[in-house]
């Protein structure tokens, strides 16, 4: 009988642990953690991409804003390309620590980055960081073949102001990490990875 309940409460404990953040907003998309910097946030998605410009968690005000994923996205590794955004901060947080990635060294020691979605946990490797005007640069979320895809990784390799090596592959997903950047007018700091093989 003892066994029973112990199973018993193995089971009810056996949770989503994504279910409570999802509670707290219903635009909860996922937990996003890049490996050597402050980034270890929760990801949310709106009907646009001003709405959490100024917004936190909660949706209260707050300069700060959230770390979001484009409103072009479905979500949940449903597609090819996952784009996410967060403000340049000097402290470091939000997405302030993804300029460390301009650093070459920085860049080669800490090229992971884990996506915890609300079905599943997937693992990226950096392979491209560059720097670009909002004006230029231009983020695909769909793609009519495996060619294109290929074509459209390629171009973003080539962009990197680092050769960080990394396996390039139509079959695997695609991660953008974005913040502002005042090296240019109307900058934008862009960090690519793609999923890791199992």
């Amino acid at each position: 009988h003892k066994t029973i309940q112990k199973n018993k409460k193995i089971y009810s404990t056996i949770e989503n642990p994504q279910k409570k953040w999802l509670n707290k907003n219903e635009d909860y998309e996922g937990w996003l953690v890049v490996e050597g910097t402050k980034i270890n946030y929760p990801v949310v998605k709106s009907i646009d991409n001003s709405f959490y410009l100024d917004r936190d968690f909660e949706k209260e005000k707050n300069e700060l804003g959230s770390i979001f994923m484009d409103y072009k996205n479905v979500g949940s590794f449903n597609d090819k390309h996952t784009t996410i955004y967060g403000h340049y901060t000097k402290s470091g947080v939000m997405f302030g620590d993804l300029h460390k990635y301009k650093d070459k060294e920085f860049s080669l020691s800490n090229n992971s980055i884990s996506f915890d979605s609300l079905y599943s946990k997937k693992e990226f490797e950096i392979f491209s960081v560059y720097i670009d005007s909002a004006d230029n640069y231009q983020l695909k979320f769909n793609f009519k073949d495996d060619i294109e895809y290929e074509d459209y990784l390629q171009m973003i390799s080539e962009k990197s102001m680092h050769d960080l090596g990394g396996e390039l592959d139509k079959d695997k997903l695609l991660l953008t990490l974005a913040t502002c950047s005042y090296e240019v007018g109307n900058g934008r700091l862009i960090i690519h990875a793609i999923e890791k093989t199992e």
